[in-house]
């Protein structure tokens, strides 16, 4: 995936965040859509996920802000934040669904992102904590949706499904998408 998809802003922030995070030696992955662009999916245009254990989230904030980037411990238990020239960088520690472990790290990808070797959320995990982050509060199905459309020959669609399948959301998310003809999408008959 090429460099010149992103906002320029996104780019030097996942950049810069991601080479601090190397160089402190705390292992992470690109997350949210950031994760789906660099499989090929749309351009990211809201911030960069950085996907990071729990064990190590205060490290990788505490490096972030000695790169001079403003940080924040938002009220959510899950995350921390961090900015770089108004871009927020999410440090997710805790996604619905998926833990920061060892398993996550071995079915991430290493892939060449704005040329720098990275890992790269799995897609399957990509979608699983999506679709059981959508609730009352957070429902928004354009952004799974566009993504979905753009990568869906890559996905492994049954796994994801028997993964959110408690989720009245994600079964929503599984129907609209049928409707709109994404037949990958589809229960399968």
């Amino acid at each position: 995936m090429t460099a010149t998809d992103l906002p320029p802003k996104i780019e030097e922030a996942l950049k810069i965040s991601l080479s601090t995070l190397h160089e402190a030696e705390i292992e992470c992955m690109i997350g949210g859509g950031l994760a789906a662009w660099a499989q090929g999916g749309p351009p990211s245009t809201r911030d960069v996920d950085l996907m990071v254990r729990g064990a190590d989230a205060r490290r990788a904030a505490d490096a972030l802000a000695a790169a001079g980037m403003e940080t924040e411990e938002p009220p959510e238990d899950w995350l921390l934040k961090a900015y770089h020239d108004g871009v927020l960088i999410d440090l997710i520690h805790a996604p619905v669904g998926v833990p920061v472990d060892d398993d996550l790290f071995v079915r991430a990808l290493d892939l060449d992102v704005v040329a720098m070797r990275t890992r790269v959320m799995a897609l399957e995990d990509l979608f699983t904590t999506t679709l059981l982050a959508l609730n009352d509060n957070a429902l928004d199905y354009g952004p799974p949706l566009k993504m979905a459309r753009a990568v869906r020959e890559k996905v492994d669609w049954a796994a994801v499904r028997s993964r959110t399948g408690e989720s009245a959301y994600a079964r929503g998310f599984f129907a609209l998408a049928a409707e709109l003809g994404l037949a990958e999408l589809a229960e399968p008959r």
